[in-house]
């Protein structure tokens, strides 16, 4: 069984998927996001919402319906 990492922003609840260094998707020279890279990770991880928390992207997916399963 995998144990996956929950964010909560505002109302909505989302898996973490990968957590990247915003640095990773900047221009050396300008220091401004690059577009490419950054739209390519998220359509690698199948991420449909990226958060951004202090210097770090998070890749997520919403949790749509969530259900307690007890053994």
């Amino acid at each position: 069984m995998v144990i996956r990492e929950l964010f909560r922003n505002g109302d909505e609840l989302y898996e973490i998927i990968r957590r990247i260094p915003v640095h990773n998707f900047t221009e050396k020279k300008t220091g401004s996001i690059v577009p490419e890279a950054f739209n390519l990770w998220k359509e690698h991880l199948d991420a449909d919402k990226v958060l951004k928390q202090n210097e770090t992207f998070l890749f997520c997916k919403t949790v749509h319906d969530a259900e307690l399963v007890y053994e």
